[in-house]
């Protein structure tokens, strides 16, 4: 297995992981507050979920689309990877 499809798998999967913690704490403030803020918190929470989950699925089930096309599994590495260093930056503020 390439080095860019092993990172691209394991990016959003790390995400995910991230994105439960964060669901977990915002479901159980959103059911202290009930407020319109930690639903909106809860919402891009599972928003950002599935859209992890699909590229999972995308990434592993349609590999051969990408398996001559090193630049196009960059460019999604490093969206993965940006949006996993802005979940990690989120997770440590809301969990500080």
């Amino acid at each position: 297995m390439a080095l860019w499809t092993m990172l691209g798998g394991l990016i959003p999967l790390l995400s995910i992981g991230l994105l439960s913690v964060l669901l977990y704490v915002w479901l159980r403030n959103y059911r202290q507050y009930r407020t319109g803020l930690t639903l909106g918190f809860l919402s891009f929470g599972v928003a950002l979920f599935l859209e992890n989950v699909t590229v999972l699925y995308m990434w592993y089930m349609m590999e051969m689309m990408y398996a001559t096309a090193t630049a196009m599994q960059r460019v999604f590495l490093l969206a993965s990877a940006l949006e996993f260093l802005a979940l990690a930056i989120i997770t440590w503020v809301t969990l500080r």
